[in-house]
């Protein structure tokens, strides 16, 4: 174990709390996690570091490797909310390895799991997990070359990407949660693009496109299999749903023999489950006495701290600091928090700031407090989504919180009050005022038929309206927004009138 190292005085050749400078350095079992620098830099030398862990409370880098060879075997990589910061950089490295490693929690903008640049040669990267980075899993520039195999990379906002005349050979990986997981496209203007060829692969629940490529670049993909965008079907590729057992659990099932020798065996945790969109309702018909929402739900056992959460498509909300969510548990975002009186007192009712469910569908999204997309369903109505009666007014409820939530066969119709588990229809045993709240007329019940006396009372006291009425009278109260007493003959009523 390392700790409490700093830089050393040298601003080239003693940049971290181990550096080497034209020298060989083997490391084993190393612990370099409690750091005042970053752990690891070599400059013209060889290095192996095998069964170790690293994380940095700093900017930058956890292995930096330039101009030499870099061996890294059965490590794990814990990283931070640092901007720029990578797991393992490799430089001009020639037939550098990365084997058998964890790369995760990389959350500062532009960090990447694994960078390789500046004409690396050979680099064989092979069977690699890699989660929640917030730009690319493995990135390769600067004319560099790179064989990648058996990785696995869940919710990074591109899995692979190759640019400035760079080229990646990808086979039987497994992209779960990735915004774009193969870009191969230009970065800097007059390097020409990127190069990446793909065999023996998974896509799954991409959020943006599956595929990115330019027209200074080429992608070449083959026996692959993606459930989010049409891959050509010339060269043995397949489109449609994977079939992973419990994917909002991160548990992927993975096992070349499970999906026809595509995709990644290597698997060694699964990481914790984020939030997801369980339920969603549209009140197409505006309803008074209803009101659109979105239910997330914690898949996981352990609490959740949403604080910092984003709903950022389709509506808007940030979730504020000290939201918990209990393993199992779900909350409600709301359109209007006031549809029912109960809501008001109930921290796990939030309304949000502004925007609409469309009747028609569209997009969901929900980003961690990093910018990262974490969950997202694009719901319909209809072919291949299930069909909403708007008689009914039913909702969309996912069939399972391991199953995935992007998948329209994953998700069935319930009632409005079976999703709340509140009534949306007057009460049949007794007196009662609806809609409730309201936003205009209210409409009296009473059970026997009967006529009765409605006194209504501000909260002060005041009598603000008072009238005799009958079973089936539409009253315009004409009443300040606000919760009101109302008598109903013997039976009190809270009123909330918006």
């Amino acid at each position: 174990t390392v700790k409490q190292a700093s830089k050393g005085p040298g601003l080239y050749n003693a940049v971290a709390a181990l550096s080497a400078f034209d020298a060989d350095l083997v490391l084993d079992h190393m612990n370099l996690t409690d750091n005042e620098a970053n752990p690891l830099s070599a400059r013209y030398s060889s290095i192996k570091i095998t069964n170790s862990r690293l994380h940095s409370k700093v900017l930058g880098d956890l292995i930096n490797v330039k101009y030499g060879h870099g061996y890294i075997e059965n490590c794990r990589f814990t990283g931070n909310d640092y901007p720029d910061t990578d797991g393992i950089d490799y430089d001009e490295v020639t037939d550098g390895v990365i084997r058998n490693v964890v790369i995760h929690d990389f959350m500062g903008s532009n960090s990447d799991a694994i960078d390789i640049g500046e004409a690396a040669l050979n680099v064989q990267i092979d069977s690699v997990l890699l989660y929640n980075i917030t730009d690319k899993g493995v990135s390769v520039g600067q004319q560099s070359i790179v064989r990648l195999s058996n990785a696995t990379m869940i919710n990074t906002n591109l899995g692979v990407a190759a640019k400035d005349s760079s080229w990646i050979y990808v086979s039987h990986s497994t992209f779960y949660g990735v915004g774009t997981p193969i870009a191969s496209y230009e970065k800097n203007v007059g390097h020409a693009g990127g190069n990446i060829t793909v065999n023996h692969s998974l896509m799954s629940n991409s959020y943006d496109a599956t595929l990115l490529v330019d027209d200074k670049s080429t992608l070449l993909i083959t026996d692959s299999q993606s459930d989010n965008d049409t891959l050509s079907t010339v060269l043995n590729n397949q489109t449609g749903t994977i079939g992973f057992p419990a994917p909002g659990l991160y548990h992927l099932g993975l096992g070349t023999a499970s999906f026809n020798n595509k995709g990644s065996n290597f698997f060694p945790e699964q990481p914790a489950p984020t939030p997801v969109i369980s339920a969603l309702y549209v009140n197409s018909t505006k309803i008074d006495s209803r009101t659109e929402f979105i239910e997330l739900s914690n898949p996981g056992t352990m609490t959740l701290d949403l604080g910092g959460y984003q709903l950022s498509k389709g509506v808007t909300y940030t979730f504020p600091a000290g939201t918990l969510l209990k393993g199992g548990h779900s909350l409600l975002l709301v359109k209007n928090r006031f549809t029912h009186l109960e809501w008001l007192t109930n921290p796990s009712i939030h309304e949000w700031s502004e925007g609409s469910l469309a009747n028609e569908g569209e997009t969901v999204r929900l980003n961690n407090p990093w910018g990262m997309v974490v969950d997202q369903v694009i719901y319909g109505f209809g072919g291949p989504w299930p069909s909403v009666d708007n008689l009914d007014e039913k909702g969309l409820k996912l069939l399972g919180l391991e199953r995935d939530n992007h998948l329209a066969a994953n998700w069935t119709t319930v009632s409005y009050s079976s999703l709340t588990g509140l009534s949306t229809t007057t009460d049949h045993g007794r007196p009662t005022l609806y809609p409730n709240p309201c936003q205009g007329p209210v409409t009296v019940y009473l059970p026997d038929g009967s006529t009765s006396r409605l006194d209504i009372y501000d909260l002060s006291g005041r009598l603000r309206f008072s009238q005799q009425v009958t079973h089936g009278n539409t009253l315009t109260l004409n009443l300040p927004s606000g919760l009101y007493l109302a008598k109903l003959g013997e039976q009190l009523i809270k009123l909330m009138v918006n």
